[in-house]
């Protein structure tokens, strides 16, 4: 299911929206009505199957979506709703969380929070990059098939889901007896890694990439493309690359799990224009990728909303790489530029982001959904 921004609706798309609305609200109702049974089980006072009742009730809304109740920071019970490694789903877990009601005692959160360090017995070795890599120690004795199920169980307990998701990047292991000095013990692992990101985050310029982005140094990549595909989701068709940030789209490359907030903290969102040129450009209008790139700077910039942060030629797509301060306000000034430039009907506004996979804005209001790449059940 395409939880599209609400601006973008057609009718039909509306109501579909409205249906997922009263879907959750009744989910937020019978979880309401329910909580006293809930606290009695938490308490052993009663016994009834929980899971069950949330497949029926939750899973109505998705049965992508993943659970799991606990105790709450604050003393009472908490609710984690979560669709894991289905990130295309976070737009709908927000919109979940965002119509959830004040319950006394009750928590709710979008991600798996960290455990106490009792849950695992991994020390863990980090290297700063891009993102963070963790190098497990184990044992020398430790059997090889049972390191990378339980060091993933051990270091999402004592991280959290959200830090994992976002942060942290490979995890391997190294039997060593005994433990190098350099390792942090699994206690000390949380705090470490906050650490770690903010010195990440620290890194990065303290302004937008307004103004910044033309008087970068830009960096040129060659790439190979997927050939021979009746049509291209993404950027598969993808020949050269030019880009402001190129650690950035070397993430995107690498097939790393992408996140905006590793690259900007102004809250930019991270974005590209995917023009079909299959059928050519009109003489009237834009006649290549740079005029494209210099029509939609201008247009940002001078609305203070975005730059253009790089772009690429495809075999089939011409591609311009976006840095957005606020999405929603940026769409009409991207939308009448490109309509003015006279560019395919098939065009459209994607993101970079995992979370927003399944996102997209056309162009203009018939234009067709965009080749996507599938989701494995979206809903």
């Amino acid at each position: 299911m395409r939880i599209k921004f609400q601006f973008d609706l057609s009718a039909e798309e509306r109501q579909t929206n409205q249906s997922i609305q009263s879907a959750i609200d009744r989910w937020w109702r019978t979880f309401l009505e329910k909580t006293g049974d809930l606290h009695a089980l938490f308490k052993r006072q009663q016994d009834w199957d929980l899971p069950e009742w949330m497949e029926q009730n939750l899973g109505a809304i998705s049965s992508n979506i993943m659970w799991e109740f606990g105790q709450g920071l604050l003393g009472g019970h908490r609710l984690v709703i979560t669709p894991e490694s289905r990130r295309h789903l976070r737009p709908l877990v927000a919109q979940i969380l965002q119509r959830a009601p004040k319950i006394d005692g009750w928590e709710f959160y979008p991600y798996r929070l960290p455990e106490d360090e009792k849950m695992a017995g991994l020390t863990v070795d980090a290297r700063q990059g891009a993102r963070l890599d963790i190098r497990c120690i184990v044992p020398a004795d430790y059997p090889e098939d049972k390191q990378k199920a339980t060091g993933f169980v051990a270091i999402e307990s004592l991280l959290g889901e959200e830090m994992l998701d976002r942060w942290i990047g490979y995890i391997d292991y190294e039997k060593a007896a005994p433990y190098p000095t350099e390792a942090v013990p699994p206690g000390d692992l949380l705090s470490a890694m906050r650490r770690l990101v903010q010195t990440l985050i620290m890194k990065l310029p303290n302004t937008s990439w307004i103004g910044r982005a033309e008087g970068s140094e830009w960096t040129s990549f060659k790439v190979n493309p997927k050939r021979g595909l009746a049509d291209y989701p993404s950027r598969l068709d993808l020949l050269t690359q030019i880009s402001a940030i190129p650690e950035l789209h070397q993430c995107v490359f690498s097939g790393a799990v992408f996140d905006s907030d590793r690259f900007s903290k102004c809250g930019e969102t991270f974005a590209y224009v995917k023009v079909d040129g299959d059928g050519g450009l009109p003489p009237w209008g834009f006649q290549d990728r740079a005029q494209i790139d210099d029509a939609l700077s201008t247009a940002l910039e001078g609305a203070g909303l975005g730059t253009v942060i790089g772009g690429g030629n495809g075999l089939r797509y011409c591609y311009t790489d976006l840095a957005l301060l606020n999405v929603e306000a940026a769409v009409p000034v991207i939308r009448e530029t490109l309509t003015r430039g006279g560019v395919s009907i098939r065009s459209w506004l994607l993101f970079f982001d995992d979370n927003f996979a399944s996102e997209w804005v056309g162009v203009f209001p018939e234009s067709p959904p965009p080749p996507m790449e599938n989701l494995e059940n979206e809903s």
